[in-house]
């Protein structure tokens, strides 16, 4: 399970770290190429992939915290409804890299349209 994890977490941070390398190396060798509008879309890639990468980052040392030693989790139940309720109200920025795909059945949670 820790390869399966560490191979998800290393194609999670190359991802953005590829995008990023190529955003700037075209704004490095053909910046004087580029139009304006284009060398602002390649340094708005930038900016939001190092904030996707800094995101992964801060989620990565959460999780290590978690496996050192000392540290007691509280557990608790939570409603399944309440969980994908939530998950269906957040706006899709909060998680720009997922897909959602959601089915409600009539009367269900109205977050969920």
């Amino acid at each position: 399970m820790r390869n399966a994890l560490l191979a998800a977490i290393s194609h999670d941070f190359r991802t953005p770290l590829a995008t990023i390398l190529g955003a700037a190396s075209s704004l490095h060798d053909q910046g004087d190429r580029l139009s304006a509008a284009q060398r602002q879309r390649l340094a708005a890639t930038i900016v939001d992939e190092t904030g996707q990468l800094s995101r992964l980052t801060d989620n990565t040392l959460q999780l290590a915290r978690l496996d050192a030693p000392g540290v007691a989790l509280k557990l608790d139940w939570e409603s399944a409804e309440e969980i994908v309720g939530t998950c269906c109200a957040a706006p899709a920025s909060a998680c720009p890299m997922a897909t959602r795909r959601t089915a409600c059945a009539p009367g269900s949670n109205p977050a969920c349209r």
